[in-house]
């Protein structure tokens, strides 16, 4: 099924997205067949939650623009991946998703370190399971480190050592035992950011110029509850009228750009914030709570035009007020 795909649009010159999830029929990847495709300009190919199991090394060696590369969700171990990384040398790869890979089961240090030969700006393995973080091998360009739900409890010393322009390091939700401000995670870092755009938009915002926004409501939620976002809170705001544009961060951030970036931005481009108040998200802003109570009052005339809408997993949804422009 894959070598009909790629040959089909191997002619396709500006062909630059393609998008192959939930594919339960592409169980290995052969380099033949993504041959066919290095005439294209592909920048992005997503086999998301497929049953890959084996992958023919140099596979990829062909798609010299590829910046975004997502096997997340498959039955990889480490001779897959290794396969994997040891043929990308010389792409533009960015940002390489590897969540949830059944067969792998100990954190894929030697997989790795091929990549020291990419440009690879962004490396995500959340949601896959090893206990211990050993030492990670050189990669001088990685500048962001996705680990969450990992069920880590225990990282070696000097683990990020050879990770010398390292920027972001996201450890939430796993089983370590050392300090919370180290395990701040994106939805308490929002916060602090969250104080600062709305200052500095009250500050600088002419009462007499009405704001314009892209989005009616950025939406803040724990990872643990992406189902519920997805399955319910979508579709009730984005596909029944009235329609509501939302921005939620697996769809609408930036790819290649810091989290806490992507979060600033957002907030400023939306009307409203939508927090999914569950357990867990409380759990965790429990854990800053002093801190955080302190910025807030600090700023809290800055925020008194902010509207803030708290939605409860098994509530009934409410409705935001004035969609944004263009939103049927």
């Amino acid at each position: 099924m894959l070598r009909s795909i790629t040959i089909a649009v191997s002619h396709l010159r500006h062909f630059e997205n393609l998008t192959l999830d939930h594919n339960i029929g592409i169980n290995r990847i052969f380099e033949s067949e993504i041959q066919s495709l290095n005439n294209t300009r592909l920048k992005k190919f997503s086999l998301f939650n497929s049953t890959v199991n084996n992958i023919e090394q140099g596979a990829f060696k062909h798609l010299p623009f590829l910046t975004v590369l997502d096997l997340s969700n498959n039955y990889m171990g480490n001779e897959a991946l290794l396969n994997v990384t040891s043929g990308v040398k010389g792409l533009a790869l960015k940002y390489f998703r590897l969540q949830a890979l059944v067969r792998l089961n100990t954190f894929p240090s030697e997989s790795l370190v091929p990549l020291q030969n990419t440009s690879i700006f962004r490396l995500d393995l959340s949601l896959n399971y090893f206990t211990k973080l050993t030492n990670l091998p050189y990669i001088p360009s990685l500048k962001s480190l996705w680990l969450t739900q990992c069920n880590i409890e225990n990282i070696d010393e000097g683990a990020f050592d050879k990770l010398p322009n390292l920027e972001e390091l996201d450890l939430d939700s796993n089983g370590l035992f050392i300090n919370p401000l180290i395990r701040t995670s994106w939805y308490i870092r929002y916060w602090i950011f969250h104080v600062k755009a709305k200052a500095r938009k009250t500050i600088n915002l002419d009462n007499d110029k009405e704001q314009s926004y892209t989005y009616d409501a950025f939406v803040s939620y724990n990872s643990r509850d992406n189902y519920w976002i997805a399955q319910h809170l979508i579709p009730a705001l984005e596909l029944e009228d009235p329609r509501y544009k939302l921005c939620v961060h697996e769809r609408d951030f930036i790819l290649g750009q810091l989290i806490t970036e992507n979060i600033l931005e957002s907030i400023e481009a939306s009307r409203n914030v939508i927090l999914v108040l569950t357990e867990d998200f409380i759990k965790k802003l429990c854990l800053e709570r002093n801190t955080l109570e302190m910025k807030h009052n600090r700023k809290r005339e800055c925020l008194k035009s902010t509207r803030i809408s708290s939605f409860i997993n098994t509530s009934v949804i409410k409705r935001l007020d004035s969609p944004t422009k263009g939103q049927s």
